[in-house]
């Protein structure tokens, strides 16, 4: 408060009396808030982002052919590169990141209620274990 009251000049008075804000600390207060407001805005975007960057990922497991299939017969009939192109992990990849994709993607899924886009995720997962186990352990 001293600091504030001698050496920038952002207010006036004491404890007893109280503070009131000068001129210059008027225009260093608004400045803060539009730096607070502007984080704020920046993190509802980025929110608001990822929202739709989940749905979008929704309605492509959705509208994806081998997932209309399985909601009509729930039988699966989709290749290997049609599954890493529906997971976005390429055929390449190693284990490792499978998994990790195969961790995100019911995440997403349970929170927005889609149980059959969970039920379809565990049967490709079944059909494609091998891409899931570490390459030494596919050669035993």
């Amino acid at each position: 408060m001293f600091r504030c009251r001698s050496n920038k000049h952002f207010i006036t008075g004491n404890f007893s009396a109280g503070f009131n804000l000068t001129r210059i600390g008027l225009k260093e207060a608004k400045k803060v808030e539009k730096m607070i407001t502007k984080q704020d805005n920046k993190e509802e975007e980025k929110a608001d982002n990822l929202i739709s960057s989940d749905k979008i990922l929704i309605d492509s497991f959705k509208t994806h052919q081998s997932f209309l299939k399985f909601q009509m017969t729930k039988e699966i009939n989709i290749s290997e590169l049609k599954f890493c192109l529906l997971i976005k992990v390429r055929q390449t990849a190693s284990h490792t990141l499978f998994n990790s994709r195969f961790l995100e993607l019911p995440r997403i899924f349970e929170e927005y209620k889609e149980d059959e886009l969970l039920n379809f995720l565990q049967d490709l997962k079944k059909i494609f274990i091998y891409l899931f186990t570490p390459r030494e352990e596919k050669s035993n």
